[in-house]
């Protein structure tokens, strides 16, 4: 990642607001089980306005307890908004969990099974339906090559070729 979008990110951060919404999302291949390994970065008040507005509820991602009991909210709109493809077949996204740091919400992802495909394709339309200017830096770290992607709601989509 460039170090002027780093130093950005991090200015907004001590800030306290985000002008612009980005997430990022990692992929790595773990070749011992044949998984892909996935990691959301979301920033928590964007989660927390797109499962409002699913579900009718007042939802605050404040603290561990709240993340539990809105577990199954946040499994159903990540595994609709989020969909990983191989080999013209869709990939079953296991969610494994999420955890709360300081302004951010990290969900834990797997596809298990890939069978060396050659072509992953990863969609992301996380919060497209909240922010016009949402956009996702994916990064594929798979068997040593490494490659990133920006996507965003006219290019929800990346490819990554091994």
């Amino acid at each position: 990642m460039p170090i002027f979008l780093i130093r950005y990110l991090i200015s907004i951060y001590l800030l306290g607001t985000h002008p612009f919404y980005v997430g990022i999302t990692e992929i790595n291949y773990n070749k011992n089980i044949d998984n892909l390994e996935i990691t959301l970065r979301l920033f928590t008040d964007d989660f927390e306005n797109a499962l409002r507005n699913r579900s009718g509820l007042n939802i605050l991602l404040s603290n561990e307890e709240a993340l539990q009991k809105y577990s199954p909210l946040i499994e159903s709109y990540i595994k609709e908004k989020l969909r990983v493809s191989f080999s013209d077949k869709a990939g079953e996204i296991i969610f494994l969990g999420s955890e709360i740091d300081d302004e951010a919400i990290w969900s834990y992802l797997e596809v298990k099974n890939i069978h060396g495909a050659s072509d992953i394709i990863i969609r992301n339309e996380i919060f497209f339906e909240l922010f016009d200017t949402q956009m996702h830096l994916i990064h594929f770290n798979i068997a040593g090559k490494k490659k990133s992607y920006q996507l965003n709601r006219k290019n929800p989509e990346a490819k990554f070729t091994r």
